[in-house]
């Protein structure tokens, strides 16, 4: 990577890190912001202990959007082995271009159960993971999901592709 995006992953971190420092309740933690072989992007866990859904996606979309990043939700689970699969594949290259400019906000739907309800993120109960679906800038669900099925496999790169599809629209 040149010292071009170097600098642009910088920027975009220290601006997302910028962003949380001396906010109110419902701070989000601090965003894993990764570079691959393309976009920088971000990924950070919200928990309930944080505020409510509501709040947290609001703040998180207010986040990307100054970031330059689209916000999405991604939902996953400590039990999951494809999300698991996924999250160490995130330094591969085409996983980390699939997910180049995305801000995905990390919801473990066993932390938020019984919670999710009225939240948008609900219309996903019971389906695989992960799943993501994008976020409105006003941190609302929108469109349609994207998970585990659609790619039909455990293995990464073959996610990789999908996800590039869903989450580069025009």
């Amino acid at each position: 990577m040149g010292a071009r995006g170097r600098m642009t992953a910088v920027a975009v971190w220290a601006a997302m890190a910028a962003s949380a420092v001396g906010c109110g309740t419902g701070n989000l933690p601090k965003p894993d912001s990764r570079i691959g072989e393309g976009l920088p992007f971000a990924v950070v866990d919200i928990r309930p202990s944080g505020g409510s859904m509501a709040e947290q996606l609001t703040k998180a979309a207010d986040e990307a959007a100054q970031a330059n990043l689209r916000p999405y939700v991604e939902l996953t689970s400590a039990w999951c082995r494809a999300c698991h699969f996924l999250d160490h594949s995130l330094s591969k290259r085409s996983v980390a271009q699939a997910f180049g400019g995305t801000y995905i906000i990390r919801v473990d739907v066993d932390h938020w159960e019984g919670l999710l309800g009225g939240t948008g993120l609900d219309n996903h109960d019971g389906g695989p993971l992960p799943a993501f679906i994008a976020l409105s800038q006003r941190g609302h669900p929108v469109g349609e999901w994207v998970d585990r099925a659609d790619w039909a496999s455990d293995v990464p790169e073959l996610a990789a592709p999908v996800l590039a599809d869903f989450f580069h629209w025009p």
